[in-house]
């Protein structure tokens, strides 16, 4: 399994609060609908790990992980991918 990073917003992205609000309404699939505008399948940055940790907040849908921390006002999209 490996995954693509998709996109990672921080507090200076209005981007990152729209797909907050989304998050705060208890709207998961909002936000990754919201995010996944970001995603060209093949052409972002992969690792054998995912991106979030441990004090993250993390929700699973479809293949796509959505992770947010309102501390570190963070939130992020990535994807799971089959290795070839």
């Amino acid at each position: 399994m490996s995954y693509e990073r998709i996109i990672f917003l921080d507090s200076n992205s209005a981007d990152r609060d729209t797909a907050m609000s989304f998050i705060d309404d208890g709207d998961y699939e909002g936000a990754i609908n919201f995010l996944e505008q970001w995603h060209y399948p093949g052409e972002h940055e992969t690792s054998d790990e995912p991106g979030h940790g441990s004090s993250d907040d993390v929700h699973h849908s479809g293949g796509y992980i959505l992770s947010w921390n309102d501390g570190l006002e963070y939130v992020s999209l990535e994807y799971e991918t089959d290795d070839e």
